[in-house]
């Protein structure tokens, strides 16, 4: 009908005229071209970075937040990823560096662990990266998919000390929702291990984006099952 007709064209002018991902990102940036000190910002155009596969302007974005709190462990491990990601997939150098600084603050933060586990596997430092992966392991759920992965990483470890599978795998204790990261085989490595990293997009409904700004913040929560 006529009616049906002025509605769809109307939510397609709409549609047309709201920011692409790139445009988005681009006001952020800008914003923050004006705004230096804006820590949570930066690490917003980190992460959206990150996720257009734009990895030196990641990094670069990390880097600003890295030097408006060089003692937050959250932005150390996120510039030790991205770092890590753009030399193959890599921790050794500087990523090795910040990952060290964040276990000095935070020792028993398991995403810390996981991720000084990593750098002790690359090093061939198996007993190191065993003790740290037996300590996440000890705080997950249970039977979780995350459990397994690091089980999975933890075996690995084992073989090459030339245990085998024989010698039965640390009991998982309580295990405590944390934001673990997932392991590989026959190597884990950083692109699998970002703390708490999903993979996800978001969409608005159509009535709802008009509405939104870029500096707007979209929580997400997620729980291990």
């Amino acid at each position: 009908s006529a009616g049906d007709t002025t509605v769809s064209t109307a939510m397609d002018h709409s549609q047309a005229q709201l920011p692409s991902m790139d445009q988005l990102v681009e006001r952020l940036a800008q914003r923050l071209a004006q705004q230096p000190d804006n820590l949570d910002g930066w690490m917003m155009l980190g992460r959206s970075y990150l996720a257009m596969g734009r990895m030196q302007d990641a990094i670069n974005a990390y880097g600003q937040a890295y030097k408006l709190a060089p003692g937050n462990v959250e932005i150390l491990l996120a510039y030790a990823q991205s770092l890590g990601m753009a030399q193959g997939n890599r921790l050794q150098g500087q990523p090795s560096q910040l990952i060290a600084q964040a276990e000095k603050i935070s020792p028993e933060d398991p995403n810390v662990l996981w991720l000084s586990g990593v750098t002790s596997f690359e090093q061939a430092d198996y007993p190191s990266a065993l003790a740290k992966w037996e300590k996440v392991l000890a705080a997950l759920e249970p039977g979780s998919d995350d459990a397994a992965e690091v089980s999975t990483a933890i075996e690995d470890a084992r073989s090459r000390l030339g245990l085998g599978h024989e010698k039965a795998l640390p009991s998982l204790g309580a295990g405590t929702q944390t934001q673990a990261t997932t392991a590989t085989s026959p190597a884990p490595r950083p692109e699998a291990v970002i703390p708490g990293a999903i993979s996800f997009r978001v969409r608005l409904a159509a009535e709802l984006q008009a509405k939104v700004l870029p500096s707007d913040r979209i929580f997400i929560y997620a729980r291990a099952h």
